[in-house]
């Protein structure tokens, strides 16, 4: 059975600019799970209040990693570790997307669609269930898969913190 893993994060700016930190906030807090009230008030919270009081800490904020790593931190692990499980050669094909930002999940779930796999595993990359990241993130991807015209067998994993092998991982990095 040929079977891919789509590993899912929250998401990062493209560059740690003014511009691109200004387009992943508003990303983020446009989302109605994110940001809970009516569109209108979230439009003018979100564009008027929220980013234009923000965008400039936050992208000083973003330099300082880009400056310590070089790019985005968590693209950067997300690459590494993407790599490392498709270097184990166990028969599963994995990749990572970002809710928000890039690499999109719209463009990540396409090539996996192009693909044609038996199985897909979506694995948002938080350990608990929240609305505003697990509930968004699950929710995007149905939006896309519901326009497919082949469904493979889909599982979604919507939470892992209490999985025995995520509990001893932390307790040995403790």
């Amino acid at each position: 059975m040929n079977k891919a893993v789509l590993l899912i994060n929250l998401g990062s700016p493209n560059k740690p600019t003014i511009p691109s930190v200004w387009k992943y906030l508003r990303q983020l807090l446009m989302d109605p799970r994110v940001i809970d009230i009516p569109f209108l008030l979230r439009y003018f919270l979100v564009n008027f209040i929220i980013i234009p009081t923000r965008v400039s800490n936050s992208t000083r904020e973003y330099k300082q990693l880009w400056k310590k790593f070089g790019a985005s931190p968590l693209i950067n692990y997300a690459e590494k570790l993407t790599v490392k499980l498709n270097n184990k050669k166990s028969g599963v094909d994995y990749y990572f997307a970002m809710r928000y930002q890039n690499p999109s999940i719209d463009k990540v779930l396409s090539k996996i669609y192009s693909k044609n796999y038996e199985e897909l595993v979506i694995l948002p990359l938080y350990p608990q269930y929240a609305s505003a990241s697990t509930g968004s993130t699950i929710e995007h991807c149905n939006r896309i898969i519901n326009e497919w015209w082949n469904f493979p067998k889909i599982k979604i994993i919507n939470h892992f913190y209490n999985h025995e092998s995520y509990i001893k991982c932390l307790l040995e990095n403790i």
